[in-house]
């Protein structure tokens, strides 16, 4: 997909801009767009548009405020770009664009090691490995079926117990036999093959046979 925009691009004779932050979508007297300003090291320049503005960016994610606002629940750790802190979402409101869906998200857990800063190295769990394991919550209740679609089984965090004033299924425990221990050693999150005290830390090996 990178490699045809950039040959499109190329092909056009389209300049691309990097650190310019998009600041404010102009209007001419009619209200209709007419252009971008954006700041740069330079200071303000305004980029006219021929036909329209075309808004494709990141969410969020890195904007505490709006993840509080708008997110169901506890965000651990976050994988996108820095720079996606909800810009094009204000411009967009700005605009009059009508929001929705704002609750949603492309989610992966993590291990709670990240939480307690021990470093992972960017590891997820997209599903958890073994055959003969379940997930239960704090309570030892079995929640969610373990091999859902991660983005659906993600979903289960964020239940909230309004007489208990929780999150129950926020952290989410994996029990499992010898036979898941042996067979997917070293697979995130499971210990090293051998070594039940070393967390892995490496992307999953299963995954990519």
């Amino acid at each position: 997909m990178i490699r045809q925009l950039r040959l499109k691009l190329d092909a056009g004779r389209i300049e691309v801009l990097t650190k310019h932050a998009a600041s404010r979508v102009e209007r001419n007297a009619r209200g209709e767009v007419i252009g971008l300003t954006v700041k740069s090291a330079d200071g303000e320049s305004l980029i006219q548009a021929k036909k329209a503005v075309v808004f494709a960016s990141g969410g969020f994610t890195h904007d505490p405020d709006m993840v509080l606002n708008f997110q169901p629940g506890p965000n651990w750790a976050a994988v996108p770009y820095r720079p996606t802190r909800g810009d094009f979402v204000r411009l967009g409101i700005e605009t009059g664009a009508m929001l929705g869906n704002m609750v949603g998200a492309w989610r992966r857990r993590v291990g709670a090691r990240k939480r307690l800063g021990i470093p992972e190295r960017g590891a997820r769990c997209v599903a958890a490995p073994g055959d003969s394991m379940i997930l239960v919550n704090k309570y030892g209740q079995r929640v969610v079926n373990e091999k859902r679609n991660y983005n659906e089984r993600t979903r289960v965090h964020f239940e909230y117990d309004p007489v208990e004033s929780e999150f129950p299924n926020m952290l989410l425990f994996m029990i499992y036999d010898q036979r898941t221990a042996e067979l997917f050693a070293g697979n995130f999150p499971l210990p090293e093959p051998g070594d039940p005290t070393k967390l892995c830390d490496r992307r999953p090996r299963y995954f990519n046979r």
